[in-house]
């Protein structure tokens, strides 16, 4: 990583610090921001009036163990909380293996078929994903940049299959290559080859 690439990346976050007052409301409160415009980032120090209380749940809002693989239906803001968090029994199952995934535009039913290997196997992608929403997909970028970054939203992840860890790159393309036949992700979907 280049030492620019951090120092821009660095100017864009913040330092939290958790406050003892606030610890009864710490996952029971929601807020809502409504979003301006189309920019990768916000300053929060522009934004944080904007930001209204809307709601104090009874109890905190927590997530769930990891399921199994094959049960794995989950929204982008779902897949934040996981990657924020750094759930456990997620990110060790997740960085476990090697796959093919599926991201679903709940919006219009598109499919986007994608492939993981390598030392944090499908974690390591999906934490791409929760970062910026694309993860350097081409056909994703183009819908977030027509659409805005918020569009991400209406995105579905599921795993199709899993690999160890060590598998033939090669074997994961030529599968990943098939799941993009059987769902037609190329022709009527997100995937671009």
């Amino acid at each position: 990583m280049s030492s620019q690439w951090y120092e821009e990346r660095s100017l864009h976050q913040y330092e939290l610090v958790r406050l003892p007052e606030a610890e009864e409301i710490i996952g029971r409160a929601i807020v809502d921001f409504p979003r301006p415009g189309r920019q990768s980032f916000l300053y929060a120090e522009r934004w944080m009036d904007d930001i209204e209380f809307e709601e104090l749940l009874p109890q905190r809002m927590t997530f769930g163990g990891f399921p199994g693989f094959s049960e794995i239906i989950i929204s982008k803001a779902e897949l934040d909380i996981i990657v924020n968090n750094s759930i456990e029994s997620w990110r060790s199952a997740l960085s476990s293996v090697s796959g093919i995934y599926l991201i679903t535009d709940s919006a219009t039913g598109r499919h986007y078929v994608g492939s993981a290997s390598g030392s944090e196997g499908i974690w390591g992608r999906w934490c791409e994903y929760s970062i910026n929403g694309h993860g350097g997909n081409n056909g994703l970028f183009e819908l977030l940049q027509d659409n805005g970054i918020n569009y991400s939203s209406n995105f579905q992840f599921s795993v199709l299959e899993v690999h160890d860890p060590i598998s033939d790159i090669e074997i994961i393309r030529k599968r990943e290559q098939r799941w993009k036949r059987v769902l037609l992700s190329i022709e009527f979907g997100l995937n671009e080859n």
